[in-house]
Formats: structure tokens, C-alpha cells, sequence
């Protein structure tokens, strides 16, 4: 930027600096892993370099600074473009969109490999959803269309964590919970498009569905986001909503 039209303001107390400090390593770090997505992991190379240059020129510097200087989550911060970017390159949204943070198994075995076949199959069904309701909508998803969608996102994650971690932790229960994503989740995110769908009630029907088989407890999701009680260790957090924060904010981005 214009030396004459940068504020520079100087951090006098070191633990407010260290703080600062932090949070934009945070967002540093979150924006590297998505340049690196765009480049590396979509199908189309040479498109996915193009949209990581203009970001990188464009939008990483104002959200690495949103999140130093205003003290949020680099989540809450981070440009509406990286989730439209990945899914014009045809990429699965990442599970932070929903604001989930879901703490890896630490063991390499079967089960940590279904864990992340679950996650990989609901973050697809989530894409193709998003994308559906562009196709809706007339090319943009309407923000009330989307927030329905991640809503029941956000439960299909925390019912999936239930049926692993609560329903035995063992290689049946990882199973289960992998076919479960794989055959329910896809066509209830694309009904959640409808207001008139009752995404809670139909998350949980199908979800105990699976727990009366396995003869383990009945999950008792709640509302965000607190979709998981305290009692139950199922190593899923919601912390904060990192979709956009209205209809307004939506018009204002387009």
C-alpha cells in the first residue's frame, strides 16, 4: 500500500503484541493453506494459480490486518472469495466455513482413516448443495438458502461425531458412521434448501436410526452451538459462525 495512506499505530505493552502477533499468524497460516489448495489440490492448475495471484495481491493483506487490529476470529474475518473461489474450482469448502473444530485422532489406524472419509464425504455433500442452490437462485446462493444448508452441515458433523466417539469409539461404530454420510447426508443438505424442512427433527431420526442398531445412546442435538452437550466428549467444538453475518453483508459483497 501508499506510505501516505497507511495509519501505522505502535504497540507499546508486549502481551497486547504478542497477541496481535498471534492472530495474524493464525490467519497467515490459514491463508497459505488455502493458496496452496488452489495451486495443488484443484483440477484445473493453471486457473487455481490465476485466483491464488489475485488473492494473494488483492485480499490476504486486508484479512491478515482485519484480524490483527479488530481482535476476531481469522474465521470471521477471512474474504467471502476464498469460499467462492473454491467452489468455482470445484474444491469441498472446508469444515472451519461452519465454524467446526474437530480434534484429529491421534492413532494412524481404520478408524482414523474412516474419520476422514466421513468428514471428506459431508464436506462434499456440502459443496454440491452450495452449489445447487446457485443453480437455484440464478447463479448466487441466497444468504437465507445458505444458512439453512450449513445449519444442517453443522449437524450432519456433530452427528457423525456422536456416532464415533459415542456410540462405542470402535471400527463398527467408524463404519456405520461412514456409510451414514455417505448415503443420508447428500439428499437431506440439498432438502434443507426448503424453509419448510425440518433439518433438526430429520438429522436425528436418521441418526438414531444407526444408534438403535449399534444398541447404543440416542443423540440429543441441540441448537448452535451447542449442538453437542457437555457431558457428551465427542471432541467437536463450534466456536463462532464464520459464514456472513447477513442480508446486508451479503448484498454488500455480492
Amino acid at each position: 500500500m501508499p506510505k501516505l495512506s497507511t495509519t501505522l499505530t505502535r504497540i507499546a505493552d508486549p502481551a497486547q503484541l504478542q497477541q496481535v502477533i498471534a492472530r495474524a499468524t493464525a490467519a497467515e497460516n490459514i491463508a497459505l493453506r488455502v493458496l496452496h489448495g488452489w495451486v495443488f489440490k484443484s483440477g484445473n492448475r493453471p486457473r487455481g494459480f490465476n485466483v491464488a495471484f489475485q488473492y494473494a495481491l488483492e485480499s490476504v493483506a486486508t484479512d491478515i490486518a482485519g484480524v490483527m487490529w479488530y481482535g476476531e476470529e481469522w474465521s470471521n474475518v477471512v474474504s467471502a472469495a476464498v469460499c467462492a473461489h473454491t467452489i468455482d474450482l470445484n474444491m469441498d469448502l472446508p469444515l472451519w466455513f461452519a465454524g467446526a473444530n474437530i480434534e484429529d485422532r491421534l492413532e494412524d489406524d481404520d478408524m482414523a482413516a474412516h474419520q476422514q472419509a466421513t468428514f471428506i464425504c459431508i464436506a462434499h455433500a456440502f459443496r454440491a448443495a452450495v452449489q445447487m442452490g446457485g443453480i437455484v437462485d440464478g447463479g448466487f446462493i441466497s444468504h437465507d438458502r445458505l444458512s439453512r444448508i450449513a445449519d444442517c452441515f453443522r449437524r450432519f458433523l456433530a452427528a457423525c461425531m456422536w456416532l464415533m466417539r459415542m456410540a462405542g469409539d470402535d471400527p463398527r461404530s467408524h463404519f456405520e458412521a461412514f456409510h451414514f454420510a455417505k448415503l443420508v447426508v447428500k439428499p437431506t443438505l440439498v432438502a434443507s434448501m426448503h424453509r419448510a424442512f425440518d433439518r433438526r427433527r430429520s438429522v436425528i431420526r436418521a441418526t438414531n436410526a444407526v444408534t438403535e442398531r449399534l444398541g447404543k445412546a440416542n443423540a440429543t442435538l441441540g441448537e448452535y452451538p451447542k449442538y453437542i452437550p457437555d457431558w457428551a466428549s465427542c471432541d467437536i467444538v463450534f466456536g463462532h459462525d464464520a459464514t456472513k453475518t447477513g442480508p446486508e453483508d451479503a448484498k454488500r459483497r455480492d
